[in-house]
């Protein structure tokens, strides 16, 4: 039998294929390279708006102090509100209806941006479900926010704050935000046993300062 040999236009058309698979795998590396600049991009832009937002760029610092003063601005165009904000009023703000009766003032502007919060959860994970973003790639930007509302970063807001907050995201429908919170490893359920005890805790304290709720 000979030996196998190649004609000189098969070697040329080898070369050319060869030539053409070097230039197609360049292309994709360099398409990756872009896509991946241009996602990161987005998501910085993303967290750009969302920190200029001053209701939640102020929730934030709520989250982030246990017993600060914040001056809320006035829905009526009066003099911003001053507000000493701490474990126990965020309790009371987080409180579902049915305990609650009623929110004064204070409750209903913490409220209102708990619920703007969220919502910047809630649009990030719309972004994640879109295959826009991967959780991966978020991690960098607010892994600190998910992991401290979530209740597992010690030595912050007492833990009924956080079951608190976790069953407001239930109660109030924010499953974008519970969904975001699953995607970084943790839970967002909250327990019952500590949620019946946030409860009862800031009833007895209402109670304490004559303020009626339906505990």
């Amino acid at each position: 039998m000979s030996p196998m040999t190649f004609k000189p236009l098969e070697i040329a058309d080898v070369l050319k294929l060869i030539g053409a698979l070097i230039v197609f795998v360049i292309s994709l590396y360099q398409y990756v390279r872009s896509q991946k600049w241009k996602r990161r991009e987005f998501i910085a832009q993303q967290i750009k708006e969302f920190e200029a937002d001053p209701e939640i760029r102020m929730m934030m610092k709520i989250f982030d102090w246990t017993d600060r003063t914040f001056f809320f601005p006035s829905d009526s165009g009066g003099p911003p509100v001053k507000v000493r904000v701490n474990d126990d009023l965020l309790c009371s703000a987080l409180l579902p209806h049915e305990h609650a009766g009623r929110y004064d003032l204070y409750e209903v502007l913490l409220r209102d941006r708990i619920d703007r919060f969220l919502d910047m959860l809630v649009r990030l994970d719309n972004f994640v479900e879109a295959h826009l973003i991967s959780v991966d790639e978020l991690k960098p930007y607010v892994s600190y926010w998910i992991e401290l509302i979530s209740g597992n970063k010690k030595d912050w807001h007492t833990a009924q704050v956080w079951v608190l907050l976790l069953n407001y995201i239930k109660e109030y429908d924010f499953p974008g935000a519970a969904n975001l919170i699953k995607g970084f490893g943790f839970s967002s359920e909250p327990d019952p046993g500590l949620l019946q005890e946030a409860i009862a805790r800031t009833c007895r304290i209402h109670e304490n300062h004559h303020v009626p709720r339906q505990c």
